[in-house]
């Protein structure tokens, strides 16, 4: 794969993984919480207050 772009720009409910792109846009500037990710290797991990949670590949919008 090569490598991941992590980004914005675009507020979403919760990140969306495209395989080599995340958007962590999570709509900090409207008052909702930050959404910290991991990068382990190719997978991606959502970071909750109960541990790692694996990010599925969704499906290109």
């Amino acid at each position: 794969m090569g490598f991941t772009l992590v980004h914005g720009h675009t507020p979403e409910s919760i990140p969306k993984y495209y395989g080599n792109r995340i958007n962590v846009d999570g709509g900090a500037a409207f008052g909702n919480p930050i959404v910290p990710v991991a990068l382990i290797g190719s997978d991606a991990f959502l970071l909750t207050a109960h541990g790692r949670v694996k990010m599925e590949i969704s499906a290109a919008d």
